[in-house]
């Protein structure tokens, strides 16, 4: 019965330990965000806002890339590079 009891007190003060550290690390990565707030520098949440914002501008040139893509095989450039008749004919003649 006393190892039962030891197990579950033990058990008990393990549990209360690991809520105290997480309710510590909370509390510092809150003040350690607002001190490097204060400095100018990021936080992991700036971080990660701008991944975010670099994945979806990465997605978005990726479909520029591919409707350029499209219209060069469609020869849409290439009809833009050809010169005018009327260019050909130097004044020169």
């Amino acid at each position: 019965m006393d190892e039962l009891l030891s197990s579950e007190q033990r058990a008990e003060a393990v549990g209360n330990a690991v809520k105290k550290l997480q309710e510590a690390r909370t509390v510092l990565d809150q003040r350690g965000g607002r001190v490097l707030a204060a400095m100018g520098l990021a936080t992991a949440p700036d971080l990660d806002r701008v991944s975010r914002k670099i994945g979806r501008l990465r997605k978005r040139l990726n479909r520029v890339i591919d409707r350029l893509d499209e219209m060069q095989a469609a020869g849409v450039f290439a009809a833009a590079n050809r010169k005018p008749a009327s260019d050909t004919n130097s004044a020169g003649d």
